[in-house]
């Protein structure tokens, strides 16, 4: 059995077109120190911008 979560890194900038890679590599070098495996990701979009991106995670129980 796992256990799920979910990681919200908003976009910034012209278009919101703009993430900042040195945040996404602390937080998947900290979920993986705890445990957390990435399985996916998903595009938060509205007005045709990408608002955000979810960072899904998983892990044994």
């Amino acid at each position: 059995m796992y256990e799920y979560k979910t990681v919200n890194i908003k976009t910034t900038g012209f278009m919101n077109s703009n993430v900042s890679t040195q945040n996404i590599d602390q937080i998947f070098n900290e979920m993986a120190q705890d445990g957390w495996e990435y399985v996916d990701n998903r595009e938060i979009i509205t007005a045709e911008w990408t608002q955000a991106i979810l960072f899904i995670f998983k892990r044994k129980k």
